[in-house]
């Protein structure tokens, strides 16, 4: 139902395999442009010192690269244990970790719930796209910030949690690769608050706005997050000293700030727990802002600022000292905080699971038994999709009902994000008269589906539903549902309904103008049988696609096989890309109609027992 992506969540959201690949995935904080604009910064920073006279400044005597990259940052023993736990910590995630975490999707999908039994559902949205954009961009981004802020000072005022944290801690030297010196443990506690933070942003715009909430982003991720680590992020794991002043440090926290996070001098302790923004530290009283540049040493403590001699320790010793703290009593603190964790994340799952319970099972009324489906009319359910897909030829490569599995995913998808909408089963016989050739083709007069979908119109219609919406997914469908969907309305007039054909659907969906943005020519596009459908069907039933090796009689391959375009570059990715652009089209068409012609939703025709008992009804009748 959501689709967002933040970089406070990067551990808990990503493909397993990302770690591997930071250089050149951006939503990683060691991607290559963030990289090089912080070579670039280090730099300027450079030449700044280099013409300072201040009597306590980095040495610049060296030169640039001495002043990135000299003294121990890249080879000190610390240094190496970075880069072997950062392969480590990859392959734990991929083997271990991903099968624990626990999706932010629940969160936002409890809230939005949460919201929606409280205040009701909100027919129409109180936030337009630009204001949920906006709003979105900045609420997620400081809730998001505020989360690491929490969990960061979390970790360093419990004596167990700190265990976990100092693994973090302990680097003697700091370069890029630090910032993944982070424990699973401690990786895990910053998902999950953050999780909960964020997923109260994403619940609630969903809930104002009744989509989805997007963001304003650069390279997929928050632009406000994006402009952060281009601007000297991976300069705060670094021995460049780059500080944005005493005014800008009370607002964001720059690279010298983290520095002195990592200090053992005591005056730094407990100092700048903040990611993007200094003001959290600045209202709870952490806040240190540097008055000139400062001589740091790295580590826990003077007397012991590195207590792991290997990457194993680095694993396992955090177990060992929570296990004696807890053998000796010193836990409690640890105890309580565990307990809010839990008993907050137990309530989210409790509110979840309730609401669920009054959910509907599918919007698909076929999955319905008839009560359901008289609920779902009780609490507001008032449109239909009827879709109509067709039985016909497509090539030795695809198989015959390939426009009714996609249909019934695409309606299904439409529903669901409208969220009043449910799914009539998929009328499968259409006219097909160009296949008619090829066997397996199942083939209507026009005139017989306009006649079925103005039954099964009427049928809903009698049950109390007020808009008929009909989706086709096959060129010799249009017409019968523009027809249909005119008669129901002259039909029902006086009755306050609204027909219509969700006719962008098939013939205004953008498709082969993306196609064609990414270099796709009009015969690598093709018709029937070809690139989009063939692409769409791998996404939604790829059991439909026959590889090549499984195409059955060759010697066809002759003759007009009963497909064009090429199909060689079909794949799932693009299928997903054709299936979104067709439902957001028919989405968008659906919103409108309802924006422009609002009809009441009056409670279900059928409320009480059916007049007809069911003693009345013949065994046989099905």
């Amino acid at each position: 139902m959501f689709d967002f992506d933040l970089p406070f969540l990067d551990f808990l959201e990503k493909e397993p395999y990302q770690q591997w690949f930071s250089l050149v995935i951006p939503h990683e904080r060691l991607f290559i442009a963030y990289l090089l604009s912080s070579l670039a910064l280090a730099f300027i920073a450079y030449l700044a010192f280099r013409s300072s006279t201040a009597l306590e400044k980095p040495d610049t005597s060296k030169g640039f690269w001495q002043f990135v990259f000299g003294g121990e940052a890249y080879t000190h023993k610390s240094a190496v244990q970075d880069y072997v736990f950062f392969l480590t910590n990859a392959v734990a995630y991929y083997f271990f970790a991903a099968q624990f975490l626990l999706s932010n999707h629940v969160f936002s999908l409890s809230t939005y719930q949460l919201a929606e039994t409280i205040f009701g559902p909100l027919n129409t949205p109180l936030l337009d796209s630009t204001a949920t954009k906006i709003g979105y961009t900045l609420v997620a981004l400081l809730l998001g910030d505020f989360a690491v802020y929490l969990s960061h000072y979390l970790t360093h005022k419990n004596g167990i949690l700190w265990h976990f944290h100092k693994v973090h801690h302990s680097a003697e030297v700091l370069n890029p690769v630090t910032l993944h010196r982070m424990h699973p443990v401690d990786l895990l506690l910053n998902a999950l608050i953050a999780a909960l933070l964020v997923g109260l942003a994403t619940g609630g715009f969903f809930y104002l706005s009744g989509d989805a909430p997007g963001q304003y982003e650069v390279m997929g991720i928050n632009i406000a997050v994006f402009l952060f680590y281009i601007i000297g992020y991976n300069l705060r794991h670094s021995q460049v000293w780059l500080s944005w002043g005493k005014k800008l440090s009370y607002i964001f926290i720059s690279p010298a700030q983290h520095q002195i996070h990592h200090s053992t001098a005591p005056r730094h302790m407990d100092k700048n727990f903040g990611l993007i923004f200094s003001f959290w530290d600045h209202l709870f009283g952490t806040l240190y802002v540097p008055e000139k540049y400062e001589k740091i040493e790295y580590g826990i403590k003077k007397s012991e600022k590195n207590p792991f001699n290997s990457v194993w320790e680095l694993y396992v010793m955090p177990f060992v000292w929570s296990f004696k703290d807890i053998r000796s009593g010193k836990s409690d603190g640890f105890f309580t905080i565990v307990s809010v964790v839990v008993i907050l994340s137990v309530f989210m799952w409790w509110i979840h699971a309730m609401i669920m319970k009054e959910q509907l099972r599918s919007v698909h009324i076929e999955d319905l038994t008839w009560t359901e489906i008289w609920g779902a009319q009780y609490k507001g359910y008032d449109a239909i999709i009827i879709p109509t897909g067709g039985t016909e030829q497509n090539g030795a490569h695809v198989v015959t009902g390939k426009h009714n599995y996609i249909v019934r995913y695409t309606a299904g998808e439409i529903a669901e994000h409208d969220g009043l909408t449910l799914v009539a089963p998929v009328i499968g016989y259409v006219p097909e008269g160009p296949h008619m050739e090829y066997p397996g083709t199942i083939d209507l007069p026009e005139n017989v589906l306009t006649e079925v979908l103005v039954a099964a119109g009427d049928s809903f219609l009698q049950h109390g539903f007020r808009y008929v919406f009909f989706l086709g997914d096959s060129y010799g469908n249009q017409d019968s549902q523009r027809n249909a969907a005119d008669i129901l309305m002259k039909k029902w007039a006086d009755k306050g309904i609204y027909a219509a054909s969700l006719d962008k659907y098939y013939d205004d969906n953008h498709q082969k103008e993306y196609l064609k943005k990414k270099g796709f020519t009009e015969s690598d596009i093709g018709g029937h049988a070809a690139l989009r459908d063939t692409s769409e069907l791998m996404a939604v039933h790829p059991e439909g696609v026959r590889a090549k090796s499984e195409q059955r009689y060759p010697e066809l391959s002759g003759l007009h096989i009963g497909n064009n375009g090429n199909i060689e570059k079909a794949n799932r990715k693009i299928g997903e890309n054709m299936l979104k652009l067709k439902i957001s089209t028919a989405l968008e068409q659906l919103r409108q109609i309802r924006k422009d012609h609002p009809l009441e939703a009056p409670a279900p025709i059928q409320k009480k027992e059916p007049e007809k008992p069911m003693d009345s009804i013949p065994l046989n009748a099905g």
